[in-house]
This record gives structure tokens, C-alpha cells and sequence, in this order.
């Protein structure tokens, strides 16, 4: 299934394990929506982000995104998130 960021307000589809993010979204609550598509009632899923450190958007949900990282304690947090 390829779906927009409409697919993140209230679709429920079964059996998602895995979002890829092509572009990443702008904010950080739309990144965690975008994520809960995969970790339904328990589950555990994995999610896959394309990131452009040359992309102003890119950069600027960096540091949000890496102390989600930090606060889950789930990964190692990719060096490449600490921009500037």
C-alpha cells in the first residue's frame, strides 16, 4: 500500500509492520502518527525514513526526532540527526 499523510487520520489497516517515509513530515507529531500505522494494540513494527541533511525541512524536525529516539531508549541515535 502507498498512501499519503491523509493515511495517518484514522485509517486502521491490519498487519502494517513497516512505514517508509520518503519525505519525511514537517512536524513531529505527523512523524509519530506516521509511525503508530505500525504498532498497533502491542505490536511492535519498524519504520524506514529517507533523510536529507541538505533539506531545511529535513534538518529542522531533526532534533525533535532524536530525542523521540532518546525517550524510546529503543536505538542507538544515527549521527547523522546531529545537525546543526
Amino acid at each position: 500500500m502507498v498512501a499519503t499523510l491523509v493515511a495517518n487520520r484514522g485509517l486502521d489497516v491490519n498487519l502494517v509492520n513497516h512505514v517508509i517515509n520518503y519525505d519525511l513530515p514537517i512536524s513531529i507529531e505527523q512523524y509519530v502518527n506516521c509511525l503508530g500505522r505500525t504498532g498497533r494494540v502491542g505490536n511492535s513494527g519498524r519504520a524506514t525514513s529517507f533523510f536529507d541533511p541538505e533539506n531545511r525541512d529535513d534538518r529542522a524536525i531533526a532534533e525533535q526526532l532524536r530525542e523521540k529516539l532518546e525517550e524510546a531508549g529503543v536505538m542507538d541515535i544515527p549521527d547523522f540527526l546531529n545537525v546543526e
